[in-house]
């Protein structure tokens, strides 16, 4: 297989490739869109004159940036593969790569993926990427519950934020005071309730527990 190298940023995506039995780069850069990434396999695939399942794809792991660009590529017939960042720093230091630009991060990338046992990334389950997704939004209404809980206290009765501030910061102490707090809670409330439905009826050794904890589940 041929081994490419994909740095993922929010609007770009940048790829390396060597061509076979040359040291001659090819580097490319796209929009990071679908139609951008559709784009990039059509030209690899014609100077490499190989076909979409020929390209093994190495990009770091970068949260909700990488996701859907793996989805992609999986849908379009290559072979994604995500590597820990750490790892894929530690080599570039090793082989003397210390430029930080992303066509040098796509190359480091492509070194890194010829040599390194990486395993194939293949899209989880749909009720795993349910779950992920339910943990995810929980802890964000779990923090944002309890930083308008911490400026409530602090806040003095009767002085609201001069005007100076953002008119997003007085928005959102008018409508924290007012109904923000309860929304929250029993958006918390719903997802929980859903969670421990999706739990149970895919994990059954959790049928067994009432109310499964939230902070002891795992989801890979």
């Amino acid at each position: 297989m041929i081994v490419i190298g994909l740095d993922v940023s929010k609007n770009r995506l940048d790829a390396a490739v060597k061509r076979p039995g040359t040291d001659k780069w090819y580097d490319r850069k796209v929009a990071h869109s679908k139609a951008g990434l559709h784009e990039l396999v059509e030209r690899l695939c014609d100077k490499l004159d190989a076909t979409p399942d020929q390209l093994r794809v190495v990009m770091e792991a970068t949260g909700p940036y990488h996701e859907k660009t793996a989805h992609w590529l999986y849908e379009l017939g290559c072979t994604p593969c995500v590597a820990n960042p750490k790892r894929v720093r530690d080599f570039a230091k090793a082989m003397g790569l210390l430029n930080k630009t992303d066509r040098a991060d796509a190359r480091a990338l492509c070194l890194f993926g010829g040599q390194a046992k990486l395993s194939a990334w293949t899209p989880p389950p749909p009720e795993v990427a349910t779950l992920r997704a339910l943990i995810n939004r929980l802890s964000v209404l779990e923090n944002e519950l309890g930083r308008e809980t911490n400026r409530r206290e602090k806040h003095r009765p009767g002085v609201w934020p001069p005007r100076c501030l953002s008119p997003s910061t007085a928005v959102l102490h008018r409508s924290t005071k007012r109904f923000g707090e309860s929304r929250i809670r029993s958006t918390i409330i719903s997802i929980k309730t859903r969670f421990s439905s999706a739990t149970r009826r895919y994990w059954p050794p959790f049928q067994a527990s009432a109310r499964p904890r939230l902070d002891i589940c795992c989801v890979c």
